[in-house]
């Protein structure tokens, strides 16, 4: 199973704007979360290509698990 922690974030228009994460940890708590996605907006680095976010939403891990039904050979 692979985890990764997905930050989600607003920016001016409250569109979302979503950071992946991958290989996070499983004990990463909210207090943690929140002062790290404050941080990244503070030193003003998350600039993606379609809008620029500006306060923090929220976040969440997300568990995926993959079945291999065949390989090719």
């Amino acid at each position: 199973m692979t985890e990764t922690l997905e930050l989600i974030f607003h920016d001016v228009a409250n569109k979302q704007c979503k950071f992946t994460i991958n290989n996070v940890l499983q004990d990463v708590s909210e207090a943690v979360a929140r002062d790290a996605m404050q941080k990244l907006l503070s030193l003003d680095i998350l600039r993606p290509s379609n809008n620029v976010p500006t306060k923090v939403g929220s976040a969440q891990i997300v568990s995926k698990t993959t079945r291999n039904i065949f390989t090719d050979k």
